[in-house]
């Protein structure tokens, strides 16, 4: 009986602590254009600019999302949706490191924008199905720890 009660109590933390892993994975992905700038622009036979815009593809799905990430959580759940992105953070990451065509590759960072995009939100919203209210300021923290420890890792 005492096994299931400890189960109980760390169940919870598993699944959340889960959610977190993905929102560091997705910051990672976040900013790892920036350490490879010129690799990337000897790769694909660029300037700044065409570089710019292969990183910002990331950003014009991630950013209009944000208005519609947290209906889709209520009404969807994170489950679901953190499965979805995870998975589209995935297949982006392999576009983009597998091509040597540069629309593939922005095509790339398109899918992880738009997985990336629900990484925070599903977070928080898993923390409020299984953390107790107590507990959400200090997960809360735990997670943005985590997404940092992430950007640190990429930017190594």
């Amino acid at each position: 009986m005492k096994k299931h009660a400890q189960m109980r109590w760390l169940l919870p933390w598993i699944i959340c602590g889960l959610g977190a892993l993905f929102y560091s994975y997705e910051y990672f992905l976040r900013i790892t254009p920036s350490v490879m700038t010129v690799e990337l622009k000897h790769f694909f036979h660029i300037k700044d600019g065409a570089l710019g815009s292969l990183s910002a593809y990331y950003y014009y799905i991630y950013t209009p999302m944000q208005l519609a990430v947290g209906l889709l959580m209520d009404r969807y759940g994170p489950r679901r949706l953190l499965t979805i992105a995870t998975l589209c953070c995935v297949a982006g990451s392999l576009l983009f490191a597998a091509t040597p065509i540069l629309f593939v590759a922005e095509m790339g960072r398109f899918l992880i924008g738009f997985g990336s995009a629900f990484a925070f939100v599903g977070v928080m919203k898993l923390a409020t199905i299984w953390l107790p209210r107590r507990y959400f300021a200090m997960f809360a923290g735990l997670a943005t720890s985590m997404g940092m420890i992430g950007a640190i890792i990429g930017d190594n």
